[in-house]
């Protein structure tokens, strides 16, 4: 079992992410095994795998998906996880409870923007970097974790106050939220 995003040393289980991964062996002899989660520490599953049904397969679970509470939980966490096995004519036994325990945080956004330039350079010459058009294009760029937006969004920056802007003068923040 581990953090699928660990940002702390690896003995220190640290995550803005709270979703784990795992991987299942043994022998099935034409059963299957489910992995079950405690999310809320009550001893009874809260969300469980699909089926697995042979010995090397990976899976995630993002106890988010069943425990609400987590979204923008920070702190310590600790989550219980238990094999459910079924033999061949489908009679079910359980392995023992085991913890995971881990640290949530703040997930880190490493926002930035690249290849920022004029929209729309009017001085003489295309690559001047004169305009009287005060707008400026980027990409805003980073893992963003925790949020809806994709890795890479475009938007347009501007200001009304400026009659011409050279790149070299800009200065602005955009908060992404």
């Amino acid at each position: 079992m581990a953090l699928a995003s660990n940002i702390g040393p690896q003995a220190a289980l640290t995550a803005g992410d709270p979703t784990i991964t795992g991987t299942v062996s043994g022998t099935f002899n034409g059963g299957s095994v489910v992995v079950q989660f405690d999310t809320t520490g009550g001893g009874a599953p809260d969300g469980a795998t699909a089926a697995i049904t042979a010995s090397g397969t990976s899976f995630t679970f993002d106890p988010r998906t069943v425990d609400p509470a987590l979204v923008g939980y920070t702190g310590p966490y600790d989550l219980r996880y238990r094999a459910e096995i079924f033999d061949a004519a489908g009679a079910a036994s359980f392995g023992p409870w085991q913890d995971f325990h881990f640290t949530l945080v703040v997930p880190p956004t490493d926002a930035h923007i690249d290849n920022l330039e004029l929209l729309n350079d009017t001085g003489p010459s295309a690559t001047d970097l004169v305009t009287y058009d005060p707008r400026v294009t980027g990409t805003v760029g980073g893992p963003f974790a925790g949020t809806s937006r994709a890795p890479a969004s475009t938007c347009s920056l501007w200001s009304a106050t400026a009659p011409a802007i050279r790149r070299e003068s800009w200065q602005g923040q955009e908060t992404l939220s």
